[in-house]
């Protein structure tokens, strides 16, 4: 029989698997080891959090709250400071103090839900405990869900922020296009000239002066809660990329399979998402 999948000297494969059943093998050893690595890590992570609760009194639920706390007092440092016209920005008084207003309220909503949701945590906690002896990539699921959950605040505030930049971007942009003649044909998707009368253009003026005036604020606060998201996007990205380690590539890949490469229309179409406001 001929060969019927081609390896690169990376994979710890031979270079040729002759018969369909060899290759059978090759994939369920791996899988078996794959398994058992993944319990052995997830029992040690149960064994060690079963250890720091009865030797060194560690307690999860307190150790959620705290943390819970900890970020809802970072963001609101953040938006105080936001308020107080931050490293020299000249930013617009009364619409950040209106926004700071709205995120300090949201912050004030969001310790209410804690504490309302402190029993639940306990419960989340033990079940998070033991998910350990299913496997490691389990119990690192579980974290990932306690970690968003502790940071879903942080998340609605990156949507806020985003909804009202991306709102001030498409009306600057839109009147951009008033100035110079054009307007945007939603039939054929694409910008066309356009005429229009005065009033219209003394209307697009002042809404685009009003707009441009607003765009630094918006755009501050649109910035300050986008790296926070992006840095919880890395966090979460790396407990993912350990969950795929510790699954481990119990998958033989056939001939003519591509790799993973960079691709440079995504990272361009990610860039554009960040400039005009949208939600990554």
């Amino acid at each position: 029989m001929n060969c019927i999948f081609d390896y690169s000297s990376k994979n710890s494969f031979p270079l040729h698997i002759s018969t369909l059943e060899e290759a059978k093998t090759i994939i369920l050893g791996r899988a078996w080891k794959c398994i058992f690595i993944n319990w052995l890590v997830g029992s040690l992570g149960t064994g060690i959090l079963v250890f720091l609760y009865y030797e060194k009194g560690f307690r999860g639920t307190t150790f959620l709250q705290e943390s819970a706390e900890d970020v809802a007092s970072y963001l609101e440092s953040l938006t105080i400071s936001l308020m107080d016209n931050p490293v020299g920005l000249k930013l617009n008084g009364p619409l950040s103090n209106a926004l700071g207003a709205f995120f300090l309220y949201h912050i004030y909503l969001w310790r209410i839900y804690i504490i309302s949701l402190q029993s639940l945590m306990t419960s989340l906690w033990v079940f998070v405990h033991f998910l350990g002896l299913f496997g490691a990539s389990l119990l690192i699921a579980g974290l990932k869900d306690l970690l968003k959950f502790i940071t879903f605040h942080c998340y609605v505030f990156y949507v806020y922020a985003a909804r009202l930049y991306n709102i001030n971007m498409l009306t600057v942009n839109s009147l951009w296009r008033l100035f110079r003649g054009k307007k945007y044909n939603p039939i054929r998707q694409c910008v066309d000239s356009g005429h229009f009368e005065t009033d219209q253009i003394i209307v697009g003026m002042i809404v685009f002066m009003i707009a441009g005036f607003m765009l630094p604020t918006t755009a501050v606060y649109y910035f300050v809660f986008l790296t926070l998201r992006l840095l919880l996007k890395a966090v979460f990205l790396l407990l993912d990329q350990c969950q795929e380690f510790l699954r481990g590539h119990a998958q033989v890949p056939f001939k003519g399979a591509k790799s993973p490469s960079f691709d440079v229309t995504s990272a361009l179409n990610f860039l554009k998402k960040i400039v005009f406001g949208e939600i990554v």
